[in-house]
């Protein structure tokens, strides 16, 4: 009798389950998706980033806009990207990028791509004006070149922790065709002499630059303190 009771949950589990499992293929493939509604919030972020600081010069622009309202865009915003220089040290300079966190690969593998070694270093925190973020490090070697990739991903201005909270946000706001605005930031950063030298580096820019954004943008980068 247990076993026939234990093999009767059995298949009521499994019917349970796979009832769940149409129902969420039901309603990724089948219901209407609304077109992405943070694409336009975060085109105006995206042009908000400040050419230049007090101290931080950028050069020209790299923006891959393009035909926004194509329906392939439905997920897509624009990528922006633009070298930084130091006026106070020609030497120090950084690749400011920022991009739509559902439009983009894991840096690591996009570095490996490239022809670099990529190392995972331990998680570290960055001390802004306002308060500390905590960033992802990746550390790029390829023959005498070294570059310390540091970024973060913020999701409806709150910073997640890990690649895999972010594939799960992603997954929910997908699944239930939530609206968001998910950006993830990347600095690249030549490493001369220690790996704090470039955080150094990395906190000098991005207070200048912080200042420079407009106070409506600022938590959808930098989260809120």
């Amino acid at each position: 009798k247990k076993k026939k009771n234990a093999d009767i949950k059995s298949k009521l589990n499994l019917t349970i389950t796979g009832l769940i499992l149409v129902l969420c293929i039901f309603i990724v493939y089948f219901m209407p998706r609304a077109k992405y509604q943070g694409k336009a919030i975060t085109a105006q972020i995206l042009e908000s980033i400040p050419e230049s600081g007090q101290r931080w010069q950028g050069g020209e622009i790299l923006d891959t806009g393009g035909d926004l309202e194509g329906n392939i865009y439905n997920f897509i915003s624009r990528i922006f990207a633009r070298q930084y220089i130091n006026s106070a040290d020609a030497n120090q300079d950084v690749l400011f990028i920022v991009l739509d966190a559902g439009n983009f690969h894991y840096p690591k593998v996009c570095f490996q791509g490239a022809g670099f070694t990529a190392e995972e270093l331990p998680q570290r925190e960055l001390s802004l004006a306002p308060g500390k973020i905590k960033v992802q490090l990746l550390l790029n070697k390829k023959k005498d070149e070294q570059l310390l990739s540091i970024y973060w991903i913020c999701i409806d201005k709150k910073i997640v922790s890990s690649w895999a909270e972010q594939k799960a946000k992603q997954l929910y706001y997908s699944f239930f065709n939530k609206e968001r605005v998910g950006l993830m930031i990347r600095m690249d950063i030549p490493v001369s002499g220690s790996i704090d030298n470039s955080i150094n580096i990395a906190e000098d820019f991005l207070n200048d630059i912080y200042k420079n954004i407009p106070e409506q943008y600022k938590n959808y980068i930098f989260s809120e303190f």
